[in-house]
């Protein structure tokens, strides 16, 4: 289940979105330890792309994986999010930040014509198993 540390908005969603078939997960290497992992599809249904830069390559697969989950929770659930806002799936908990372009590689740049939400680690946030007052969950 997700949560946010912003009160939330939502509009209903009639049909549920099945980001297995709706989304692709591209995991790119970005140097010799990490990578870029980041989603195709989201646009279709009116949202931003999503990403995770400098992802060490141990963790791309985990990386895929809350993408779909944050995509899927936001497909489905009618919620809207924000940049700047804390967002925790399980014990994952990130910011939502406006992506850009690396400048190294111009090739990058049509990902970016439109808006990219990256998640962003959050400093010195408890997990939901260390934080004694968890933020409210979404519905």
């Amino acid at each position: 289940m997700a949560k946010r540390e912003t009160p939330k908005t939502s509009t209903p969603r009639k049909k549920k979105v099945d980001v297995m078939k709706c989304l692709v997960i591209h995991m790119i290497s970005e140097g010799p330890s990490v990578g870029w992992v980041h989603t195709h599809g989201m646009r279709e249904f009116g949202h931003p792309e999503l990403e995770i830069r400098c992802l060490p390559k141990f963790m791309m697969m985990y990386g895929g994986s809350l993408l779909n989950e944050l995509g899927s929770f936001i497909l489905n659930s009618g919620e809207v999010f924000k940049t700047g806002e804390v967002v925790q799936l399980g014990i994952s908990k990130f910011r939502l930040s406006r992506g850009e372009p690396n400048p190294a590689d111009p090739d990058e740049a049509a990902h970016y014509q439109e808006e990219v939400w990256r998640l962003i680690d959050v400093e010195d946030a408890p997990c939901a198993v260390c934080n004694p007052h968890p933020s409210p969950q979404l519905n």
